[in-house]
C-alpha cells in the first residue's frame, strides 16, 4: 500500500472511530445507499466521505478490532470495541491543548506523579504529553502550569489509568516562580 493511500485510511479510520466514540453505540444500515447520512449528523467534515470508501474502512476497523458489526432486524448495528475506545482517545490526545485565559489568575497548576516501575511505558508517555501540552517540568515527577487544566489532567489519568498515581493542585503561590513566569511568558 502507497504511503498516501495508508494517510488516507488513518484518516478515515480516525473519522470513523470519533463517530462510533462519540455515539458510543451506533446503530445504522451500511449496505442501504443512503448509510453514510449518519455523517451528516456530525458535521460536513464526515459527509465528505464516499460510501465506498466507509465501507472499506468498517472492513479494515473490524479487522482491526476496533468495532463489531452485527445484523438485527434489517439494520447492521456497529458498537466500538475497548481496543477501538482506546485508539479513539489515543487519536483525541494529539488534540489535547490547554486554553489560555485573557487574564492570568496568577495561580499554579501543579501535577505530581509518583508512578511505579510497573507502569513505566505510561509514565513515559505522560512525560511526552504533559511537554507537549507546555507544561514545565518543576522535578523529576512534579509538572507546573499557570491557566486551568484539571479536566485536561482528569482525562489524562483516565486514559493511561493513572488515576492513583497524580496529584492535581492548585496553589497560590510557589515561592522562586521567576523561572516559571519567565518560561511562560507572564
Amino acid at each position: 500500500m502507497k504511503e498516501e493511500q495508508k494517510e488516507k485510511l488513518k484518516d478515515i479510520t480516525r473519522t470513523v472511530l470519533e463517530i462510533l466514540g462519540a455515539v458510543a453505540i451506533l446503530s445504522v444500515t451500511v449496505v442501504a445507499p443512503n448509510a453514510v447520512m449518519i455523517f451528516d449528523q456530525f458535521g460536513k467534515k464526515y459527509s465528505k466521505y464516499p460510501k465506498d470508501k466507509f465501507r472499506r474502512n468498517m472492513y479494515y476497523i473490524r479487522s482491526q478490532g476496533y468495532a463489531t458489526v452485527w445484523n438485527t432486524n434489517n439494520q447492521t448495528i456497529i458498537k466500538i470495541t475497548k481496543k477501538g475506545r482506546k485508539k479513539f482517545l489515543n487519536y483525541k490526545i494529539k488534540d489535547l491543548k490547554i486554553k489560555k485565559p485573557e487574564i492570568w489568575d496568577k495561580k499554579w497548576r501543579i501535577v505530581i506523579a509518583d508512578i511505579p516501575e510497573k507502569k513505566k511505558v505510561a509514565r513515559n508517555v505522560l512525560r511526552s504529553t504533559l511537554k507537549r501540552i507546555g507544561f514545565y517540568q518543576l522535578q523529576k515527577s512534579v509538572w507546573a502550569h499557570p491557566y486551568e487544566c484539571e479536566n485536561e489532567i482528569e482525562y489524562l489519568k483516565e486514559i493511561y489509568e493513572l488515576r492513583l498515581y497524580l496529584y492535581y493542585i492548585v496553589a497560590d503561590k510557589i515561592k522562586q516562580d521567576y523561572k516559571l513566569i519567565k518560561h511562560f511568558n507572564l
